[in-house]
């Protein structure tokens, strides 16, 4: 039995529906069932009944739960702990691959000169990655665009600004003072794999419409300038992806679902919701808290 699929017990037992637990996770349903279905055989028992409707518990599930929540927070509570007793305790975050495209590169700087004492580690990985790495307690800490998993909090609010679609200048939309989701019918987008969660608001919207999109590519922020510089692909994310380079080619229209509900980037720093921040992490919390934002 592992950590991993205890905490895919848990969600599962809170959502009880396969599709919403396996969002709330950022995994597909067949790799959650087959999870569940590995622990059932395992345990030899039976802790989910299948019906059309989604998931329902059985009396073992109900047994088994708090117990599961108690292992979790055990464990969690335990790392904390062995990491502190550390000497050599280093802060571990990470972000999204390419953030520091847009985060403020001098923020990280600037802490590691104020404070040598507490050392930090800043990695980027795939956004499908950021949630596994806080679940297997390789990461302390995450930098997370919103909309945010259930088992995450939020410990400070780092930056909130438009979500931009992002076009070439003589784009025939590019004329336009905002974008629409029905301007996207007919559309090749280029999505950031960092705004995952954007990313499947905007699609699940212009599908609930029979706006009619195709994905052209999910890419990283490295490669997105020039390639929506040189198409008549519309991208989307933030300002700060070009800020280094001031392209005057471009053109950046806020995004709206709703005709007054403009689409916002909302960055936070979060924790397991099971994590007890020790005093090198609480730390660097209390810094991001204290840093007055834009």
């Amino acid at each position: 039995m592992q950590l991993q699929q205890i905490q895919y017990f848990i969600q599962l037992y809170k959502d009880q529906n396969m599709t919403k637990a396996s969002r709330a996770l950022f995994i597909s349903q067949q790799g959650l069932s087959k999870s569940i279905n590995k622990l059932e055989k395992e345990l030899g028992l039976v802790l989910f009944k299948r019906t059309a409707a989604g998931v329902t518990p059985t009396e073992y599930a109900d047994k088994l739960y708090p117990d599961f929540v108690n292992v979790c927070d055990a464990y969690g509570t335990l790392i904390n702990h062995t990491d502190s007793m550390k000497r050599d305790r280093i802060v571990r975050l990470v972000a999204p691959l390419g953030f520091s495209t847009i985060g403020d590169k001098d923020r990280f700087q600037d802490y590691s000169l104020q404070y040598p004492e507490y050392p930090t580690r800043y990695t980027e990985y795939p956004v499908a990655n950021l949630l596994e790495c806080l679940e297997n307690y390789t990461a302390d800490a995450a930098f997370f665009f919103a909309p945010l998993p259930p088992s995450l909090s939020s410990h400070v609010l780092i930056r909130r600004e438009p979500f931009y679609a992002i076009m070439n200048v003589r784009h025939p939309l590019a004329q336009k003072e905002r974008m629409r989701v029905n301007d996207l019918d007919g559309q090749s987008l280029l999505l950031l794999e960092m705004y995952g969660g954007l990313n499947q608001l905007l699609l699940r919207e212009a599908s609930e419409r029979g706006v009619n999109t195709t994905v052209y590519d999910e890419i990283t922020s490295f490669v997105f300038p020039s390639l929506v510089s040189h198409s008549d692909l519309i991208g989307f994310g933030s300002k700060l992806i070009f800020k280094e380079e001031k392209n005057p080619e471009l053109a950046y229209l806020p995004m709206y679902l709703h005709e007054t509900a403009p689409m916002l980037i909302e960055t936070h720093l979060v924790t397991l919701k099971s994590t007890v921040p020790d005093e090198a992490l609480g730390h660097y919390i209390r810094y991001q808290q204290s840093i007055k934002r834009v």
